[in-house]
């Protein structure tokens, strides 16, 4: 008899309902988008160059926590600009195509 690696199925995703989230997983992910919500703030400001420690004040989170989710400081600026370059290309992306959709749009 050979037995299955996959996790077991819960009663809610076998009746179709969404898996439960692991809760730790979810505040890493929140934590991580706050850094670098933070960072890309103190930049918009004009702190160019920010410390460690003012970027994790401004993201509610000690230190550790960035370099948890960051290898290095260059690695967070690195998330930042293409999480910000995401953010320009989708606006830029939205607002060519409601100039050119035949449905209008009020704000």
């Amino acid at each position: 008899m050979q037995i299955s690696k996959r996790a077991p199925l819960n009663r809610a995703s076998a009746a179709g309902f969404a898996p439960q989230v692991d809760g730790r997983r979810l505040r890493g992910a929140r934590t991580k988008q706050r850094v670098i919500d933070a960072l890309l703030e103190l930049v918009r400001e004009g702190n160019l160059n920010p410390r460690v420690g003012e970027i994790a004040e401004r993201a509610g989170c000690v230190a550790r926590s960035i370099f948890d989710h960051f290898v290095a400081i260059d690695k967070l600026h690195g998330a930042a600009a293409e999480y910000a370059d995401a953010a320009f290309r989708f606006c830029h992306f939205f607002r060519s195509w409601r100039m050119t959709s035949v449905i209008p749009f009020t704000p």
